[in-house]
């Protein structure tokens, strides 16, 4: 019993550690092949639009109200980092789903 409790306990904390060190942070330039790219900031945005703004930021979300004239315009878009390479993008109120968007590769020539 013992070793059973030693083992599940390591386990835990093993997911423990694996879940909550999944990205380092949502700053930085993120691509969509149908919508774009973005650009985070801490709480500056430039939008795929290229409005520049500020919206809430914390070190793995980050939610704004997309301007007019933009896609979603005054929907608020909320964004989660999976992991280093792969965000989460919901548009609220609408039944678009996750986009899945993915960190912009940079081409080096």
């Amino acid at each position: 019993m013992r070793n059973t409790c030693g083992t599940l306990l390591l386990v835990l904390a093993s997911m423990l550690v694996t879940t909550t060190a999944r990205a380092d942070a949502i700053d930085g330039n993120w691509c969509h092949t149908s919508h774009g790219n973005l650009e985070i900031r801490g709480e500056n945005i430039i939008t795929p639009g290229g409005t520049q703004m500020t919206g809430a930021y914390t070190r793995h979300t980050f939610r704004y109200v997309s301007p007019a004239g933009e896609r979603a315009a005054n929907q608020t878009i909320n964004m989660a980092i999976v992991d280093d390479e792969t965000l989460h993008l919901i548009v609220e109120g609408t039944d678009s789903g996750i986009e899945v968007w993915q960190r912009c590769r940079v081409n080096v020539s």
